[in-house]
């Protein structure tokens, strides 16, 4: 087995996250979109609110 040197190794590092930095976003972006048509964005949004107004329940509770 050949070892790697270290400037090579240096370079996959960096490609590596110059791959990564640029699949995440579209992935993301691609996520949106499939939410968004889904109409499951309405109904996160709604269960956020919740979970929100909830948890500002829950804190005048604990101030009492």
């Amino acid at each position: 087995m050949l070892l790697a040197r270290d400037d090579t190794l240096d370079r996959l590092r960096e490609t590596t996250t110059r791959v990564l930095d640029a699949t995440i976003p579209v992935e993301g972006e691609a996520f949106v979109r499939r939410v968004r048509k889904s109409g499951e964005l309405e109904h996160l949004r709604t269960r956020f609110e919740r979970f929100q107004a909830a948890a500002q329940e829950r804190d005048a509770q604990v101030d009492e």
